[in-house]
């Protein structure tokens, strides 16, 4: 799943950041990668209905 969050703060400044939810051999992740730059993975860590828990202990 892919996504795109853009912001845009109270004095006019904006940012954006790419979302992404990637299944892999050891578990799903939560990938975030704020202005473009190196993504930040988040392992799930909890799974029920209707919430997902994502942590990076880093």
């Amino acid at each position: 799943m892919l996504g795109v969050n853009r912001s845009v703060t109270a004095d006019g400044k904006r940012a954006f950041e790419q979302l992404q939810i990637e299944e892999r051999a050891d578990g799903v992740y939560y990938l975030a990668a704020p202005g473009g730059g190196t993504a930040t993975e988040f392992k799930l860590v909890v799974s029920e209905p209707r919430r997902a828990v994502f942590e990076n202990a880093a």
